[in-house]
């Protein structure tokens, strides 16, 4: 299926409802690399907290004052986690009993990445409050929403979850994302993401949108992926080959077999089968740690691998192997990452690949730096195109409709979606077309007019006073001079219709003279043209030659028929112009490529 088979135009009755633009903090964070934030707060009054978002969470998790008491945390340890100040003092992570609107639910287990041994042992101190995304006017704000305070070092910094499943306590409860869904505060239950990428000149920031997806931050393509079966790996692709070159060894492919992976943003690395993390670590001289599980490269091979300029190409698609694919190449420096407190006690440079066995193959977001996701709950369909980095930096957000919507129009992709420019430019030229066709037929029937004669004028009188009548102008002949069966105005034309009144009779009889006259004439009155004549509409002879010259016993003939002949002529003359079809405006979804 195609991805503009199921995205769709806004209802008619939700056209007001806008996407989201989550604003990101303008500061990378994290312990396992350089991150793109957004921002949240909790509470009341709010405590702000820096979080990333992840793809694979239904809840909002923050940092809490017991994570930072270990060993060796250092004094900022609460700001390094992601917390801003609070009530003027540096804040070690959330406080609930500085929130009137906190509700205390109890300790949880955190049911998250327990395939990847992260989250399995992890409890969470969970209640519910006043959750609000971004610190400036016009951000999102829900009561009563789902908050887990988190001290594991598994997850150093909070989460916001972009998912629709609900927590299950004593009873289900909604995630934030549905809930926002549920009250119209975005087009549907549906987001756009990248991670962002600090590397890319100044540093690209990443971009959240809900309801919708930032076009100006993907690449359309043609690729679309259904939602797994199994619910926590919904955004499940196939990574078919992984392709690495400029490396110590020159050119190599890691990966010998396509596998099912997850797209996971919760988690920086990318975890393949430990024989291709070994091709990893020989292309790259990397050396394993066992205690943490990661793969780090000595300061002096860092050197080298920056100046080779290696790069690594990822090529996914809704099979394992064959059918339609997308691939991504992501330069060395999206693996150029650095570990800190409290994975190690200083800086250290690491490799962002994990070993891992075949229930835990997953793509976190050092592919998501590279790679726009943008996904739709309602339809169970996600779409994964190339990022874009725009010299404009400007936002153009498309919202995602639900399949309720009452248009169902299909989307059209990027690469041939016309943009609000281009659809006014066809739009105004459709017009400017319709006026000159107008225009052009107007002046058509007008100068046909101007060659008749009016009611009670006749054809002698006609061309004496009308200034638009060249020496050049065809002769009007008289009904006598026409071929027998033909036009007395052209004298070629047949006459489709004659004149139903007595030959005898005049369209206008005056009531002074018996002459024809369009108005009655009065003495006193001097007529439009000059001359001494009394004042009539159309200047007449006082033995006028007629409309239609007929027998000398005949004053004049109707001009009806000659109206009714002329009228006819111009309604079977060919189709009247039409207007242009009204075009219908799509927002947009992404064909994404999405478009």
């Amino acid at each position: 299926m195609s991805i503009h088979d199921w995205l769709h135009p806004r209802a008619t009755n939700t056209s007001h409802i806008q996407p989201f633009s989550f604003p990101p903090s303008q500061t990378w964070d994290g312990n396992d690399g350089s991150w793109s934030t957004f921002i949240i707060q909790i509470g009341t009054p709010p405590q702000t907290f820096r979080i990333l978002p992840a793809t694979n969470l239904d809840e909002t998790w923050v940092p809490i004052p017991a994570g930072c008491n270990q060993t060796g945390a250092p004094r900022d340890c609460g700001n390094l986690r992601g917390a801003d100040a609070f009530q003027v003092a540096l804040s070690q992570g959330f406080n609930k009993n500085s929130s009137s609107t906190w509700v205390e639910n109890g300790a949880n287990n955190l049911l998250m990445e327990d395939n990847l041994d992260l989250g399995k042992s992890a409890n969470g101190d969970y209640g519910f409050d006043t959750v609000e995304l971004g610190n400036s006017p016009g951000g999102l704000s829900l009561e009563h929403q789902v908050v887990a305070g988190v001290a594991t070092n598994n997850f150093w910094l909070g989460l916001f979850g972009l998912g629709p499943k609900p927590a299950n306590f004593t009873a289900p409860v909604p995630s934030f994302m549905k809930n926002l869904a549920d009250q119209s505060l975005i087009p549907s239950l549906s987001f756009g993401y990248t991670a962002g990428a600090k590397y890319r000149g100044p540093g690209w920031l990443g971009s959240l949108t809900l309801g919708g997806y930032d076009k100006a931050r993907h690449m359309a393509n043609n690729v679309s992926f259904d939602f797994d079966s199994n619910d926590s790996r919904s955004l499940t692709v196939g990574l078919q080959s992984i392709t690495a070159t400029r490396t110590l060894n020159g050119g190599v492919q890691p990966l010998q077999t396509g596998i099912f992976s997850v797209i996971d943003s919760s988690v920086p690395e990318i975890w393949l089968p430990t024989a291709a993390c070994e091709v990893f670590a020989s292309a790259f001289g990397l050396t394993y740690d066992s205690n943490t599980q990661r793969y780090l490269v000595n300061d002096t091979i860092h050197s080298s691998l920056q100046k080779l300029n290696s790069s690594v190409t990822f090529t996914i698609g809704p099979q394992a192997t064959g059918g339609p694919s997308i691939a991504f190449e992501l330069p060395y420096a999206a693996f150029d990452l650095q570990a800190s407190f409290p994975i190690y006690p200083n800086t250290t440079n690491y490799f962002p690949i994990r070993r891992a066995n075949n229930t835990q193959y997953t793509i976190g977001r050092t592919f998501l730096q590279e790679a726009y996701i943008t996904v739709d709950y309602e339809r169970s369909k996600f779409h994964v195109s190339q990022a874009a980095f725009s010299d404009s930096g400007s936002e153009d957000l498309v919202a995602i409709y639900p399949p309720s919507a009452t248009d169902t129009s299909s989307f059209q992709p990027d690469d041939s979606k016309l943009g609000p420019a281009e659809i006014a430019g066809i739009t105004l030229g459709a017009v400017a077309i319709s006026i000159l066709i107008c225009g052009f037929a107007y002046f058509c029937i007008r100068r046909r007019r101007r060659r008749l004669p009016t009611k009670g004028q006749s054809c002698i009188s006609l061309l004496e006073w009308n200034p638009e009548f060249s020496a050049n102008d065809e002769k009007i002949l008289t009904e006598s001079e026409a071929a027998p069966g033909k036009d007395p105005i052209s004298g070629t034309r047949e006459i489709d219709f004659v004149s139903p009144l007595p030959p005898d009779k005049v369209e206008l009889e005056s009531t002074a003279t018996g002459i024809a006259n369009e108005l009655p004439s009065l003495p006193s009155i001097r007529h439009e043209l000059d001359g001494s004549q009394a004042a009539n509409e159309l200047r007449y002879q006082r033995n006028p030659v007629c409309e239609l010259p007929a027998d000398d016993n005949r004053s004049a003939a109707s001009t009806r028929g000659l109206r009714t002949l002329f009228q006819t002529s111009w309604l079977h003359s060919g189709p009247s112009p039409r207007a242009p079809r009204k075009s219908t405006l799509q927002t947009s979804w992404l064909h994404f490529g999405l478009d």
